[in-house]
């Protein structure tokens, strides 16, 4: 049966609007390069883009207020400093070297230490957030699973080599049994049982240092740690934090298209109803599919199978697969439940939402629901569901199916579906 594949992109996944207090709204983009290095003794070196995004902050400046500029350069000191400083731990890709020329101990150097039995003694956020995701693991029934860096290697070599329908015959494991022999090894070296995953790193709190185990005994295949699906929303919550710390409160962090924090209650836009927060439709460039409105202190996720050159599909007849770099660790797959997952909280952070983000995407709705229940309710899950007719890409049909309406302020799309889920 013949197959083939279409590419789908996003330019953008949230955009926000509101104000009421006199004054204006600015916003800045925190973006800067830094220098990622080849070997332990630093010395090739590529240019490195933060967390591969750009990260916008929209602050609110009183009309009263005369140190605007001040303000608004030491907010982007502070972030453009935490944001780097996050980025050398938590990158796979490269070494980095502090402000003596050592080498940092980060993500790389733990991955590289694999099955030597070295104890690797970390920065405290790196050990903490390593802590933070074994944590995770039993709550999700191990669909968050850090050690699925060979499989994102993998499907980001899929997404590379996309050039028109006919390449995946070379590449996708859904129809070259090569890819799918390889796909299989590397889910084969993935703990994918929690004694298996308990087991793979070992903990040593009283110095910050983790050993990486081999419990496979196979020189073939083996895990590599990624951070990926949690750690800009680890590291934005450690910037809002100490931003708030600073005093700089009224403002919202957008994290790279998927992620929004609140820094405070945004009492300034109570009198509009709140601060309008809009979710892409996944089939046009510049549209929304829903937007809900927000008056508290709030974190907001989105978790989508519609990134920009992340993402195609594969269709056989009827049978449409979409193809993006969230992975069911257990399958090696992505899965075609939804395009899009949206987590609204008022009291969980944005690692916690990226998490859970991640974890729903490969989740259908009533897991999801159970897992939303053993949280005690305390988010609110957005799912974005789009039906084909018989394979046809060009006839589909989007629902919303939502848990909270957000005190009525949910609106969809012409021709979007609400399906309430109790």
């Amino acid at each position: 049966m013949k197959k083939k594949v279409l590419l789908l992109s996003i330019i953008s996944i949230l955009c926000l609007t509101s104000c009421d207090r006199k004054g204006s709204w600015q916003s800045f983009t925190i973006q800067d390069e830094i220098i990622g290095y080849d070997d332990t003794n630093c010395t090739i070196g590529h240019q490195v883009d933060p967390f591969n995004t750009s990260m916008v902050v929209r602050y609110f400046f009183d009309k009263k207020n005369k140190n605007a500029d001040e303000i608004k350069n030491n907010i982007i000191n502070i972030y453009t400093d935490e944001i780097i400083r996050f980025h050398k731990l938590f990158d796979r890709h490269y070494y980095y070297a502090d402000s003596n020329g050592n080498l940092i101990n980060n993500l790389k150097v733990i991955n590289e230490s694999y099955g030597t039995n070295e104890e690797i003694q970390i920065d405290k956020d790196l050990y903490d957030c390593l802590k933070f995701c074994y944590s995770s693991y039993s709550l999700t029934n191990g669909m968050f699973n850090i050690f699925t860096g060979g499989l994102t290697d993998f499907w980001e070599g899929c997404f590379s080599s996309y050039n028109n329908y006919m390449d995946v015959y070379d590449y996708d494991p859904y129809v070259n049994n090569d890819a799918k022999t390889r796909l299989e090894n590397l889910v084969s070296a993935i703990p994918n049982t929690l004694e298996n995953y308990n087991n793979q790193l070992t903990f040593n709190e009283e110095n910050y240092s983790v050993k990486f185990n081999n419990i496979l005994n196979s020189s073939s295949y083996r895990p590599y740690i990624s951070l990926g699906g949690i750690a800009k929303g680890y590291a934005t919550d450690k910037v809002k934090q100490k931003l708030i710390d600073n005093g700089y409160k009224d403002g919202i962090l957008f994290s790279g298209g998927s992620s929004l924090e609140s820094l405070s209650e945004p009492i300034y836009t109570k009198k509009s109803g709140g601060m309008s927060i809009e979710t892409r439709d996944p089939n046009s460039f510049d549209g929304s599919a829903f937007s809900i409105k927000v008056s508290n202190q709030f974190n907001y996720s989105t978790s989508g199978n519609y990134t920009v050159n992340k993402h195609y599909c594969v269709i056989d007849g009827v049978l449409v697969l979409n193809r993006h770099h969230i992975i069911n660790p257990f399958t090696g797959y992505p899965e075609s439940y939804y395009r899009s997952v949206s987590i609204l909280s008022y009291s969980l952070s944005s690692a916690y939402l990226d998490i859970l983000s991640t974890a729903l995407m490969n989740m259908s709705i009533e897991e999801g629901m159970k897992l939303r229940k053993d949280l005690n309710y305390q988010f609110d899950t957005f799912y974005l569901v789009q039906k084909y007719n018989n394979g046809n890409l060009k006839d589909y049909s989007l629902k919303v199916h939502y848990t909270n309406n957000v005190n009525n302020t949910l609106e969809l799309a012409n021709g979007i579906e609400g399906v309430y889920e109790k």
